[in-house]
């Protein structure tokens, strides 16, 4: 990992292969719309786990509260895409069982498109997807 300015911000490269990052909560949150190849974090007591798609370089930028409309939490397979484009976001999971997503959303500037089979389940702001195929495609319209 690079720190690429005073900030705190980061650019780091791998084989692609790296797909989870540990840190420490006093850091801050990452911003999922300003960052490349980040695609979501979890709170487990003090250290915040951040989410990795496979891209070779990932850009990591910091803000001091988590702001991001939506984030994954969980997922049994790989992230194939996280695109973002203004205020839609774009998703694709591929597993190699039947795929299952957990986001976290404010349902209240989100609203999601299921793009391929599967069930969802909206619970306090969590939503969890559950496919009996081997991938979730689904498409977030955000207003930030």
């Amino acid at each position: 990992a690079e720190r690429n300015d005073g900030k705190g911000d980061f650019v780091f490269c791998s084989a692609g292969e790296l797909n989870t990052l540990r840190i420490p909560l006093n850091w801050g949150y990452p911003d999922l719309f300003s960052s490349k190849g980040v695609v979501g974090y979890r709170v487990i007591n003090d250290s915040l786990y951040v989410f990795l798609d496979g891209s070779r370089c990932r850009e990591l930028i910091f803000t001091d509260r988590d702001k991001n409309p939506l984030a994954i939490v969980s997922s049994n397979g790989r992230v194939k895409n996280f695109k973002v484009s203004d205020d839609k976001i774009y998703i694709e999971v591929n597993a190699h069982v039947p795929a299952e997503l957990t986001l976290k959303v404010n349902s209240k500037v989100c609203s999601l498109k299921l793009l391929s089979s599967g069930k969802i389940e909206r619970r306090k702001g969590i939503v969890q997807i559950h496919s009996k195929e081997r991938s979730i495609r689904l498409e977030a319209d955000c207003k930030r």
